[in-house]
């Protein structure tokens, strides 16, 4: 009789211990993709449509700063929170405007009062015979969708039938903030196309299958608008507002971690089947020296985003709180969907480099990474401290870096807005197209204005209205909203103006909130980055979160 062969037994799979053993894992494999489809369809059936939480594009002030507690004053007052679009009327040309163009613009005016919340507010006013503008009154807590709508209807209303050379721009805050709400637009999907097709290359030059990078493609879009849905879900429940800018991000965090986590395991499981025929058993594997890896960086990754919970402006929070359910739902699905996803299909997934049993494993291989790393482990102490030498060299130039643009710089072709605010400044102070708002107690309403045209930088005071408690004016600063000029001019007139007696005096509007959203920023950076930076690597992300636009127009 012949002995049965000593050592380990291969079941191949065919035999029937590798029919057998498969049985189990391949229902359990089975039963958590259909659980992930149901779990999508009711997530898509009965969830928001997406992470966006709020209508408006920006930061959000926080409730103590000057300008957002004018903004809530200003409500009380008889014409309530209004601010000015302005048509400019000019000469593409530069030539003073003739009579006949003055009194077009004179008969244009009632079309686009009757736009605004005060008709007869809309009154054409000509400076230097070359530039007419024509003021009508918006409310600044519009939404950004009737804010947009009302702007647009005034553009085509001043622009109808002008003869040549005779043009119309409308500028102002709440043109500055239409067009800002603009670059918004479709920026989610734009912004998941385009990373979703750099990941979809990565993959194809990483795998060089053209079958394998679909499974972790697919399964990290799964997981990227699961995460949007639960973002949507959740954030109110945190006390959080999600913008455009923050659900866009949120689908680059989870495309970059989902990818980075299936490069993990798929090369695991990849040299595990080298090993052994049982596939299941090769995940298991694989899975099992892959998870610690995952559950590791992405902890560190989410507590680095939570750490923006302890800024001011409401977007940083919005983006942390949403970079974290990202992170967390790319861990999920690269944790066990993925797996399930890649172990059915079976070897020919790697197609055409199908892994055979016996090949070299990529450990073994003598490439140039493998080289790379063997030298590193060689001299472990001499690559840390060359790396960290480089690094620092690379990282001196943040020591010269200058965050915030003025708000003609804020976009990367400029549109009518600003446009029209440069022909403005041509013939008026450059603040003219936004003033600030200043409040006072009624009985030093007079002081306060006195008191802020004596401050540098301010071309002129107008007080415009009064209610029992407060006083309103209006204050034109010389220089461009969001310069450096114009935020000394800000700084120096709250001083100014706080030094009155009894005064309680407020600066706000749309120049004040730009000011008040950098220094806030400012904040968050101090306070956010040295919390986040033991996380190790992931520093870099809470560096990156308050980098928020330097000008907003977005309502408190």
């Amino acid at each position: 009789m012949t002995s049965p062969p000593t050592g380990r037994l291969r079941s191949t799979p065919d035999s029937p211990q590798a029919a057998d053993r498969p049985r189990r894992p391949r229902a359990t494999a089975w039963l958590v993709l259909l659980l992930t489809l149901i779990g999508l369809g009711a997530a898509f059936m009965l969830g928001p449509s997406g992470a966006t939480t709020t209508d408006a594009t920006g930061t959000g002030l926080p409730a103590a700063s000057q300008s957002a507690r004018v903004a809530d004053l200003v409500k009380t007052f008889p014409a309530g929170a209004v601010a000015p679009a302005i048509v400019v009327y000019s000469n593409t040309d530069g030539t003073p405007l003739t009579p006949n163009q003055q009194a077009l613009v004179a008969a244009r005016a009632e079309p686009l009062g009757a736009l605004g919340l005060a008709p007869g507010a809309a009154r054409p006013e000509t400076v230097q015979g070359k530039v007419a503008t024509v003021a009508v009154l918006l409310s600044t807590g519009a939404s950004d969708t009737e804010n947009s709508s009302a702007v647009d209807r005034i553009r085509r209303t001043a622009a109808e039938d002008l003869p040549a050379p005779l043009r119309a721009q409308v500028t102002g805050a709440p043109a500055i903030r239409a067009d800002i709400g603009k670059v918004f637009e479709g920026a989610d999907t734009n912004l998941l196309l385009a990373t979703a097709s750099v990941v979809a290359v990565l993959l194809l030059i990483t795998y060089r299958s053209p079958i394998l990078w679909l499974v972790p493609l697919l399964v990290v879009g799964a997981g990227d608008r699961l995460a949007g849905i639960l973002v949507g879900v959740l954030a109110p429940h945190a006390g959080v507002q999600v913008d455009a800018s923050a659900a866009g991000i949120l689908s680059v965090l989870v495309f970059g971690a989902g990818t980075d986590y299936a490069l993990l395991l798929v090369s695991r499981y990849r040299d595990e089947l080298h090993l052994t025929d049982d596939r299941f058993a090769a995940m298991a594997k694989a899975w099992r020296g892959t998870a610690p890896a995952v559950l590791a960086s992405g902890t560190t990754v989410v507590l680095s985003l939570l750490t923006l919970l302890t800024a001011e402006l409401t977007g940083n929070r919005g983006l942390g709180f949403a970079g974290a359910i990202g992170i967390l739902t790319a861990m999920l699905f690269g944790l066990v969907v993925l797996p399930a996803a890649l172990v059915l299909p079976g070897r020919w997934l790697f197609w055409p480099l199908v892994p055979k049993v016996g090949d070299p494993v990529t450990a073994d291989r003598r490439g140039l990474w493998s080289r790379i790393g063997a030298a590193v482990a060689t001299r472990p102490a001499q690559v840390a401290v060359a790396g960290t030498a480089v690094l620092l060299l690379l990282a001196s130039g943040a020591l010269g870096l200058r965050t915030g643009l003025a708000q003609g710089d804020s976009f990367r072709k400029t549109p009518e807005a600003v446009l029209g605010q440069r022909t403005l400044a041509a013939v008026q102070p450059a603040g003219a197209a936004d003033p600030l708002t200043l409040l006072s107690t009624a009985a030093t309403g007079d002081q306060v204005a006195e008191a802020a045209r004596r401050v540098p930088g301010i071309a002129s005071v107008t007080p415009t209205d009064r209610t029992d408690r407060y006083a309103r004016a209006d204050v034109v600063l010389t220089a461009a909203p969001g310069t450096k000029q114009s935020d000394r001019a800000i700084e120096t007139l709250r001083a100014r103006v706080n030094a009155v007696p009894e005064s309680a005096a407020l600066v706000g509007g749309a120049t004040a909130e730009a000011y008040d959203t950098a220094q806030a920023n400012a904040h968050d950076t101090r306070v956010a980055v040295p919390s986040c930076s033991p996380s190790s690597s992931s520093s870099s992300l809470c560096s990156f979160a308050p980098s928020s636009p330097r000008y907003s127009l977005s309502p408190p």
